[in-house]
């Protein structure tokens, strides 16, 4: 059993609650043991809730491109142990800064990098831009 990370944009995961234990047949949950590994796979959005996890089912690992493990497994069962929504815990959970104003929010690492997402209307994906000058629309 490990404990581990995952959001509430990973499939399966938007509507989890804490304290139930969740098994499924014919999917994953895709989980990271370290926090901030989970941003190398997702960026923070308004909404964005961090779900810690306990990993009770059969655990696979990820094998990247050069052959390493990722930080990333895959298990058919979880218990859902806390929800995390709150910037300040986010922040310190993940040791970034995170700002969001309305449909906007900024995160900054403590290497210097950062990036800035914006929502539409709809609350669907409608902007990303970071410190390297990328735009993504």
């Amino acid at each position: 059993m490990k404990i581990g990370f995952t959001c509430n944009y990973c499939l399966l995961c938007d509507n989890l609650e804490q304290g139930i234990k969740y098994e499924y047949n014919h999917n994953v949950y895709k989980y990271c043991v370290n926090p901030i590994s989970l941003l190398s796979f997702f960026t923070i959005k308004p909404n964005f809730k961090l779900i810690k996890i306990l990993d009770i089912g059969n655990t696979n690992e990820t094998i990247g491109e050069n052959g390493s493990v990722q930080d990333l497994f895959e298990t058919n069962q979880i218990e859902v142990l806390e929800i995390i929504s709150d910037v300040e815990k986010l922040q310190e959970i993940l040791s970034t800064s995170i700002k969001i104003e309305g449909n906007c929010c900024k995160v900054t690492y403590l290497n210097g990098f950062w990036y800035q997402t914006e929502l539409d209307e709809a609350g669907n994906f409608s902007k990303y831009n970071d410190c390297t000058g990328l735009i993504v629309q």
